[in-house]
């Protein structure tokens, strides 16, 4: 279990492309190189020194299959957002985790999946807080795809349980 108290940066209000949201979200990221321009949201998070992309997509439709492309752009620290990793937030149906409400979709910033981060899930479960679409007074499931996650809140810390540790076979 993770005891580190989470430190939540509040970014200002705003948007890099000019554009308002119709999301709930005021950031926006732009990708030149597509068939015009692509907009969506984006918040940015950070847990005990690693920062993350938080892509809310609840129902799945905004991102679909995420390439790795996509994905190392917005991680760029000179040419995209700078990032440790992409958390993007989506219901656990849609990954096929029906019986989850929230899955974290987390990519490492070269593009490739992910099981789990430490850190990442509790930017995650905070985001989820803080937008309300999760109860702090219970502990919050995260499914991953290093298994479900528990998470709990109380004040600014934020703790998740992962589980008992596997070692890997030895090598020869």
């Amino acid at each position: 279990i993770w005891d580190l108290p989470l430190r939540h940066r509040n970014l200002p209000r705003g948007n890099a492309g000019g554009k308002s949201s119709d999301h709930g979200v005021d950031n926006f990221y732009f990708f030149p190189w597509e068939d015009g321009p692509v907009s969506y949201s984006f918040l940015k998070g950070h847990g005990t020194e690693n920062d993350f992309v938080l892509l809310p997509d609840h129902d799945g439709t905004v991102h679909g299959d995420l390439s790795s492309e996509r994905v190392r752009a917005l991680c760029d620290r000179r040419a995209g957002l700078g990032a440790d990793g992409v958390l993007r937030v989506v219901r656990g149906s849609v990954m096929g985790e029906p019986d989850v409400e929230w899955f974290m979709d987390y990519r490492n910033s070269d593009g490739s999946l992910s099981e789990m981060c430490g850190n990442g899930v509790r930017v995650f479960a905070l985001h989820l807080v803080t937008e309300g679409l999760a109860d702090p007074s219970r502990p919050i499931e995260v499914a991953t795809r290093g298994g479900l996650k528990s998470v709990t809140v109380e004040g600014d810390l934020i703790t998740v349980d992962m589980g008992t540790p596997e070692l890997g076979i030895a090598s020869t």
